[in-house]
């Protein structure tokens, strides 16, 4: 057996007694924004407790707030159209606040050798706490801290 045949046999061999086989990965670290169409951003706004309503928070405040902040920077919001969205809840309890924004998306992992699980995960987040007051312009300003937070690293995450 010439040299290039040995080569080309250990190769074959190799890959075929490696975990997962032959099959490409693509593993880099990102960040859990990167994106192919990086300009639409759909939205969800979680349903806002009674507490957020107490105060003059509600989701016809919200969703048109984190809309501009989003048209702000460039981006276009909407619903969705695949998985990947911004989650938006805010909750109040008595004085007590905290705002938690996430990105959702589609992520698939391998369980054995030959099963692959497909579920709608968070990856990336941020959010806060803390007390308002009754004031929901307090909350409200929370809230466009951690949107401005998310609209900087996800337009760095996607080369802009």
């Amino acid at each position: 057996m010439g040299y290039a045949k040995v080569v080309a046999f250990l190769v074959i061999v190799l890959l075929w007694h490696s975990p997962g086989g032959a099959r490409a990965q693509d593993i880099s670290n990102g960040t859990g924004l990167e994106v192919e169409n990086y300009s639409f951003v759909c939205i969800i706004i979680e349903t806002l407790p009674e507490g957020a309503t107490e105060v003059g928070l509600t989701k016809d405040r919200v969703l048109p707030r984190v809309e501009l902040r989003l048209r702000q920077a460039g981006l276009h919001p909407g619903e969705q159209r695949s998985g990947e969205c911004l989650y938006v809840s805010i909750n109040v309890v008595g004085q007590a606040f905290s705002v938690h924004l996430a990105f959702l998306r589609w992520v698939s992992y391998v369980v054995g050798e030959n099963r692959q699980l497909r579920v709608h995960a968070a990856t990336w987040n941020t959010g806060g706490a803390g007390t308002h007051g009754r004031d929901s312009e307090y909350i409200v300003q929370g809230l466009d801290r951690h949107l401005d937070q998310f609209v900087n690293e996800y337009l760095k995450a996607n080369g802009r």
